[in-house]
């Protein structure tokens, strides 16, 4: 076999399934010499400089790489957005990368061992959505078609001739924002994995400008998009004051005031519930300077608690 036929062979085999050195030998020359062994390394070190984009090693298996261009940007110098991107994929959505990893998983291995040394995932960002209709529910809401759905949660429903408007991810679970022209609220939310049937009918809706905002404006599980939005103003501590700096805690967060002492921030909600828990999670280190009825709804949610607790330092058997 000469070098170039060797070289064609080497392409081919390995453009089928991985395959190590020893075995390219073994297959080649028909022994697993050494000095054998070297030539064939040689060959293939040869290629790799060629085809530095489409030749990948791991575990000492060697393996051509033929994915979509876009993604094969993965493997050269010039795609480090693609790399972001797939990095994103494996720790936020891991299931993603199965649809490429049939097809090459020698180097999708690679990239999860690459990424698995860098991360840990306490627990999963993102709820797994097992359900069926997930296409149809796409097809819906661009086609503005009417469906027909079965729900269970805490009861088995149906819904007959609603509109989905969007999809929605929040708290970790992923739901659908429903509308029924015989409702006087703007949307409904369902979980997306607790539907049980669903048909996308033949009849469409027009687009409401007027529940696109609703939704847009969603901040959060307990949002009431048909409640008129009330301003509530906050202080944080300085202790505190950069966790409020980077992040946005809710979509109408305004930094209106900071100093010395810490921030001056202004939230607009539909419901107390909306920022009553934000408010909770960071005590003692936050404080509400309006309204007045947020401010008693938590001394009387801190007055609860403070009793409860103190009747378990005197009494351990106070529930």
């Amino acid at each position: 076999m000469t070098t170039q036929e060797r070289l064609l062979y080497i392409i081919e085999r390995l453009a089928k399934e991985p395959c190590s050195t020893k075995k390219l030998t073994q297959e080649i020359f028909e022994t697993t010499d050494k000095n054998k062994q070297r030539l064939v390394q040689m060959d293939i070190s040869l290629l790799k400089n060629h085809f530095k984009d489409k030749m990948v090693t791991l575990s000492k298996q060697h393996k051509f790489i033929e994915l979509p261009y876009f993604i094969k940007n993965i493997t050269t110098n010039d795609g480090i957005k693609m790399k972001e991107l797939i990095e994103f994929m494996m720790v936020f959505d891991n299931k993603m990368l199965s649809l490429f990893e049939k097809e090459e998983p020698l180097l999708i291995k690679k990239l999860r061992d690459d990424i698995k040394s860098i991360y840990l995932i306490h627990e999963p960002p993102l709820e797994i959505l097992n359900s069926v209709f997930l296409e149809d529910i796409k097809r819906a809401i661009k086609g503005r078609r009417y469906v027909t759905l079965s729900y269970k949660s805490n009861m088995f429903e149906t819904y007959t001739d609603v509109q989905i408007h969007r999809i929605i991810y929040a708290s970790g679970n992923w739901y659908i924002a429903i509308h029924d022209s015989t409702w006087d609220k703007k949307y409904n939310l369902l979980r997306i994995n607790f539907i049980k049937s669903l048909k996308v009918e033949s009849k469409t809706f027009h687009r409401d400008i007027e529940i696109e905002r609703a939704i847009d404006n969603f901040q959060s599980l307990f949002s009431k998009p048909d409640a008129e939005p009330f301003e509530v103003i906050v202080e944080v501590s300085s202790k505190i004051m950069r966790h409020f700096k980077h992040k946005k805690h809710l979509k109408s967060q305004k930094i209106i005031e900071e100093s010395k002492r810490g921030l001056r921030i202004s939230y607009e909600v539909t419901d107390p519930l909306v920022i009553v828990p934000l408010i909770k999670q960071w005590m003692p280190y936050i404080v509400v300077i309006s309204p007045k009825s947020i401010q008693e709804l938590l001394c009387k949610d801190v007055e609860f608690f403070l009793k409860k607790q103190q009747g378990l330092l005197h009494d351990k058997k106070t529930i």
